[in-house]
């Protein structure tokens, strides 16, 4: 992992071990693409699914399974 701190207190350290960059094409869907993206990195079993998920194609196709409401399973 990675420390980073915390974004309600940057004195203190977490570790994080999973970093996305964020690029949004249409700006005015951001707040939208976000939305979904906290909401799903709420959900266990898609972070764990990423979390364990070698092959970056796959990581792909689960997040895009979250952007699009599929169903993600681990």
């Amino acid at each position: 992992p990675v420390m980073f701190g915390r974004m309600d207190d940057p004195n203190e350290k977490i570790p994080v071990n999973i970093i996305f960059l964020l690029a949004v094409s249409e700006p005015k869907d951001y707040v939208k693409f976000l939305s979904k993206l906290t909401r799903s990195f709420g959900k266990e079993n898609i972070i764990k699914s990423i979390y364990s998920e070698q092959n970056i194609s796959n990581i792909s196709n689960i997040l895009q399974d979250v952007l699009y409401e599929k169903e993600v399973h681990t």
